[in-house]
């Protein structure tokens, strides 16, 4: 749970400050401005953004149901308590699944980016 926890945080600053997703953004419209045809790069950053996207929103639903669960009366209503915990968990799955999605995303483009680089390092571009 502390990984999970340490990556949601990671990437929920991330998304909120949003330099890497900008990055990604920034360079598919880079190659797309020098006329360069690499439209793997703009549906990844594209991908990468909607994955970003949902992942924020999913980690507040889980941050409000995890507080919730803190904040219920386990003594007096331990059913309600149980409930708040499974909302949670389920919670905390969605967002790992998320985390895992959006780590994929990411390797995709950095091999795409490598790709392209060796392509133009072997046809004579910029190294």
């Amino acid at each position: 749970m502390k990984r999970i926890y340490a990556i949601c945080s990671l990437l929920l600053s991330v998304a909120i400050i949003g330099s890497p997703l900008v990055a990604f953004a920034q360079s598919a419209v880079c190659l797309s401005y020098n006329k360069v045809s690499a439209p793997q790069f703009q549906q990844l950053a594209s991908q990468l953004q909607t994955a970003v996207s949902q992942f924020r929103g999913d980690y507040t639903t889980y941050d409000g149901q995890l507080s919730n669960a803190i904040g219920a009366n386990c003594k007096n209503k331990p059913q309600d308590f149980y409930t708040l915990i499974v909302e949670a968990r389920s919670a905390r799955t969605k967002l790992s699944d998320e985390v895992t999605v959006i780590a994929s995303l990411m390797s995709q483009y950095r091999d795409a980016m490598v790709q392209y680089q060796n392509s133009l390092s072997g046809s004579g571009g910029v190294q």
